[in-house]
């Protein structure tokens, strides 16, 4: 059986930064903590990407996508 992690429109924005304003902070925090506890722990056969990643296509809301992405993986393997 394939076991898949799937995002969808995960949207990233000027103000997803980890900071204290971040609003989306405690949801990605939550998700990255509950990913490994999932049926077969980090045994994941890929990661599906579906809807918009950046919220508006700038070149800072894709860097800030690919360092959460690299969370994911370094929780997932």
């Amino acid at each position: 059986m394939l076991t898949f992690v799937h995002l969808s429109d995960i949207h990233f924005s000027a103000g997803d930064n980890n900071s204290q304003f971040d609003l989306n902070q405690q949801i990605r925090r939550a998700l990255l903590e509950d990913l490994p506890t999932r049926p077969g722990g980090t045994d994941y056969d890929g990661l599906l990407i579906t809807g918009d990643i950046a919220f508006g296509g700038k070149k800072d809301q894709y860097e800030t996508t690919k360092g959460f992405l690299a969370d994911v993986y370094a929780c997932t393997g």
